[in-house]
């Protein structure tokens, strides 16, 4: 990645063609690079989120979907064409609703897909 960009969450994922390929989104610069397992740069985009961030990036491969985060509340949903899909908040639920204001969660960053659970 050039120096003019700041990566900042990376994954692997199967294409619709079944290569393997890794997916790197860039923390303020809205860009993705694709890379083929030999880590050479098959394509770039541009892409929007909730913040204009690039924090976290994870694919379910059984939905055939990424989930990004942004270090908002917010994870975004992508499809395999890289194209938002949905999106949703992520909240935290109290017993106590006075003590906590703001239910949902901020700053999520870093996200794993866990192949086990099905």
């Amino acid at each position: 990645m050039e120096d003019k960009y700041f990566g900042e969450g990376l994954c692997w994922y199967r294409d619709e063609n079944g290569n393997d390929r890794f997916i790197a989104i860039t923390w303020k610069e809205q860009t993705a690079f694709v890379y083929d397992e030999t880590l050479k740069v098959l394509s770039s985009f541009e892409y929007t989120t909730h913040n204009n961030q690039g924090w976290g990036i994870t694919f379910d491969p059984v939905d055939q979907v990424f989930y990004v985060s942004d270090g908002s509340d917010y994870i975004l949903v992508w499809n395999l064409q890289f194209q938002q899909i949905r999106k949703f908040r992520v909240s935290l639920f109290l017993a106590d609703t006075e003590k906590n204001k703001n239910p949902y969660l901020e700053y999520l960053n870093e996200l794993e897909w866990d192949p086990t659970d099905n």
